[in-house]
C-alpha cells in the first residue's frame, strides 16, 4: 500500500516514531527507508500436497535434487531423501560431540558448486564442509573440511556461505551489529547494520550473560543474494524486514501489524534473560531465496497454535509481489527448482509431515 494521500502519510509517521506501550521508536533516519504493505484481501493458498515423508524435523534444504532435513532427536542429524522420488537415501552425521559429528545443525549452505555444501552446528560452534560425489549412490557423505569457531564467531545465527573463506550471519554475541561476516578460522571481518532502537523499559543497563541481550530481543534470519550483493534480515518477533545491498540499509519493509517484541526479563545475580511469554508473537519463521525473489513464512498476530500461515514473495527491492495462504501451520518452508520447475517443500508442524506443490515463477 503506497501512502500517497497526505493525511494517511502524517499519521503513519507519526506511528513510527511515537510507536505504542510494547514498540521501540524508529531511528529517524530510518523513516524514509520504511516500506509498508498490507495483507491482499485476496490471494491464492498454497496447493500443498502430503508425501510419505514424516519425521521430526527442524527444518529443511535442497541442494541439487536432494531434500536434507534436519533432526535433533535421531542417532544422525541429517535424513536425505530424493526430490524427484521422495525416497529416503541414507542418514549421515552421526550425533555427537567428536571430530566429524554434531549435535545441533543449525544451518544447511549450499555452495555454488553442487558437489558441495556447508553444515553449521550451533551447538558445538562447528562448520563442516561435504561432498556430494557419493550421494547418487546412496554411499556416504565425506567430510571435506571441519573448523571450530572461538568465542568470537560462535553462536551466531541463520549462516550464509559466499565462499568457502568467507560467512555472513546474525548473531547472538553483538549489541553493535545487525550482522557480521567472519572466516572459518572464526576471525569477524566486518560487521553491518544496528538493532532498532530499543523500548527505554527493557534493562539494557543490566549485565547480559553469554549472550547479547539487545541481539536475543531482535532475533532474526538472514538470507543473501550475492549476485547482486543485497542481503535481507527478518526479525523472529517483530514483523520487521530490513534490506541491505553492498552492506547499506536501503529499505525498513513493516507488514500491517506493526508489533515489537513483548518478553519479559528474568534478572539473575549476575546476569538478564529475555524470556518469551503467551503474549510474545511471532512474525517471521523461514527465510529463503533466490536471485529474484525473497520468501518469507510468517505467522503474526492471526497464527493460531502451529508456525507460519502465510507465505510471503518479496523482491529484491522490499515490494510485496504476492501471498499465498496456507491452509495449515507450517515451520519450515523450502522453495527451491526441481529439474527446472519451481518447487515448494514444507514441514507440517501438526502432522509432522513433508508437504509439496509446484510453485509459478514469480
Amino acid at each position: 500500500m503506497k501512502l500517497t494521500h497526505p493525511l494517511l502519510a502524517i499519521i503513519y509517521l507519526i506511528a513510527v516514531i511515537s510507536g505504542c506501550k510494547n514498540a521501540p521508536s524508529e531511528r529517524q533516519s530510518e523513516i524514509k527507508k520504511t516500506l509498508h504493505f498490507d495483507f491482499p484481501e485476496k490471494s491464492d493458498s498454497l496447493p500443498l500436497k502430503a508425501t510419505e515423508i514424516t519425521g521430526l524435523y527442524a527444518h529443511l534444504q535442497v541442494i541439487d535434487t536432494f531434500l536434507f532435513c534436519i533432526t535433533f532427536r535421531d542417532t544422525c542429524l541429517l535424513d536425505v531423501y530424493s526430490t524427484r522420488s521422495k525416497k529416503h537415501l541414507l542418514n549421515c552425521l552421526k550425533r555427537g560431540a567428536k571430530a566429524g559429528e554434531c549435535l545441533g545443525i543449525a544451518a544447511i549452505m549450499p555452495t555454488d558448486r553442487k558437489e558441495t555444501f556447508w553444515v553449521y552446528d550451533i551447538t558445538l560452534g562447528k562448520l563442516i564442509k561435504l561432498s556430494l560425489s557419493k550421494l547418487a549412490n546412496r554411499d556416504v557423505i565425506p567430510i571435506i573440511q571441519e573448523y571450530v569457531l572461538t568465542d568470537s564467531a560462535r553462536n551466531v545465527k541463520s549462516p550464509e556461505w559466499i565462499n568457502d573463506s568467507l560467512f555472513i550471519g546474525t548473531s547472538y554475541l553483538f549489541n553493535d551489529a545487525r550482522a557480521v561476516y567472519f572466516t572459518p578460522s572464526s576471525k569477524i571481518v566486518k560487521k553491518i547494520g544496528e538493532y532498532p532502537l530499543p523500548d527505554q523499559s527493557w534493562p539494557l543497563d543490566k549485565p547480559n550473560g553469554k549472550l547479547s541481550l539487545l541481539a536475543t530481543i531482535y532475533s532474526a534470519r538472514l538470507t543473501a543474494n550475492k549476485a547482486n550483493k543485497k542481503i535481507a534480515i527478518a526479525y523472529t518477533k517483530s514483523d520487521r524486514i530490513d534490506f541491505f545491498q553492498s552492506d547499506s540499509l536501503f529499505a525498513i519493509v513493516r507488514g500491517p501489524e506493526l508489533f515489537a517484541p513483548i518478553l519479559n526479563f528474568k534478572i539473575a545475580k549476575t546476569y538478564i534473560n529475555a524470556i518469551e511469554t503467551k503474549k510474545t508473537i511471532t512474525a517471521y519463521n523461514d527465510l529463503t531465496s533466490d536471485e529474484n525473489s525473497v520468501y518469507a513464512l510468517y505467522k503474526g498476530k492471526e497464527g493460531g497454535k502451529y508456525s507460519g500461515t502465510k507465505y510471503l514473495v518479496f523482491d529484491w527491492n522490499g515490494k510485496l509481489k504476492k501471498m499465498y495462504r496456507l491452509k495449515d501451520g507450517f515451520g519450515s518452508l523450502i522453495n527451491c527448482s526441481v529439474d527446472g520447475v519451481r518447487t515448494v517443500f514444507a514441514l507440517n508442524e501438526r502432522d509432522k509431515k513433508i508437504y509439496t506443490c509446484n510453485l509459478n515463477n514469480e
